[in-house]
């Protein structure tokens, strides 16, 4: 047996005219064991002028890929209904006639994203009645047995651009204290519809504590005095009479 693809079969048409079989599609036009002829419609006894011909597609369905995948194959009479979840192959892609005779095929397709195995491959057995290892048998189909195999899914997972995954953490840079105090007052300023009443003050570290071996220069650490709510409040009570008034104009 020709060694099969284990990419998902994501089409199942029959054509009438072998030769019409769509681009991108297999045909079954022999069988797997005995290499016969595969005419699901041939009379026996009498040769039929009408033929039918199997194919299937393992192409995506868009540049993206398949959205959907064959996870099932059943096989019925002429006058059964096929199963819940099934779509019948009632006609021929080619010609629009009947598909089949006396049984009909019926498929079943799921979402890529909702299965973790798909059918890979379908083969037509004409001699052998059992299926080969790894497949499966659908079903009696005009002398033939219709077979497939199941296959897991293979996932890809999207790789990061290289630029994204080169792209380096950028460290945090000191900046200057004028530097820093122009950026303060630019954003206040701006994220108010008039000018701000915190506009121009600066924003600074007091110069005693500027330069860091004004702190080593320290023998003691200063003590501080406890102080009780009441005291500090009596001490920093402070009305802001003049801000109020400010704010209240650069409103009007």
């Amino acid at each position: 047996m020709q060694q099969s693809s284990n990419n998902p079969i994501t089409a199942v048409c029959v054509v009438a005219d072998p030769s019409k079989c769509p681009v991108a599609y297999e045909l079954l036009l022999k069988s797997s064991d005995k290499k016969d002829d595969c005419d699901l419609w041939k009379d026996g006894v009498f040769k039929s002028k009408v033929s039918r011909y199997l194919c299937f597609s393992r192409t995506g369905q868009n540049k993206d890929g398949p959205k959907e995948v064959l996870v099932d194959l059943s096989i019925q009479n002429d006058k059964e209904v096929p199963p819940a979840g099934f779509q019948l192959i009632d006609k021929t892609l080619d010609t629009r006639e009947k598909a089949t005779n006396k049984k009909h095929i019926s498929v079943r397709m799921l979402p890529i994203n909702a299965t973790t195995s798909a059918i890979s491959d379908i083969i037509l057995l004409s001699r052998s009645k059992r299926a080969p290892t790894g497949y499966t048998a659908a079903g009696d189909l005009n002398g033939f047995v219709l077979c497939f195999k199941m296959s897991k899914l293979t996932v890809t997972e999207p790789q990061p651009s290289a630029a994204k995954a080169g792209d380096a953490i950028d460290e945090p840079k000191s900046v200057p204290a004028s530097t820093a105090t122009h950026s303060t007052n630019s954003a206040v300023t701006k994220s108010s519809t008039g000018p701000s009443p915190m506009f121009d003050i600066p924003f600074l570290l007091n110069t005693k504590f500027a330069d860091e071996t004004s702190f080593k220069n320290m023998k003691t650490v200063p003590k501080v005095s406890y102080k009780s709510l009441a005291d500090i409040e009596n001490e920093y009570a402070y009305v802001f009479n003049l801000e109020s008034s400010t704010i209240s104009q650069t409103r009007m």
